[in-house]
């Protein structure tokens, strides 16, 4: 028997449980070693209130973790696939999305 042959599809059911909340993130860190990736989400909340010239002074801001995710490889290449589908239908739809 074949390895092919041995595969199997099942349906995969998809479950929210109600304590899971959406999460905002303005930053992203990702890092791999040879068994997976690892991506760590973030929020960067720049010091507010702040004058130009405290502004300039500035060396360093915080971007705390609000989520890690580890993927195997091939789930992240299939992550990267449909994000890239995502933006071009979101752009197509609303336009360009301009990078800062």
């Amino acid at each position: 028997m074949s390895e092919e042959s041995s595969v199997k599809e099942v349906l995969i059911r998809r479950i929210n449980p109600n304590g899971i909340l959406p999460q905002f993130a303005n930053d992203f860190l990702v890092n791999h070693n040879d068994t997976g990736l690892f991506f760590t989400f973030s929020v960067v909340e720049p010091p507010a209130l702040l004058s130009p010239e405290e502004w300039s002074s500035v060396t360093a801001v915080d971007a705390v973790a609000i989520a890690k995710i580890v993927m195997q490889p091939a789930v992240a290449k299939k992550v990267a696939r449909a994000l890239v589908e995502n933006l071009q239908k979101y752009e197509g739809r609303f336009g360009e999305i301009p990078l800062s």
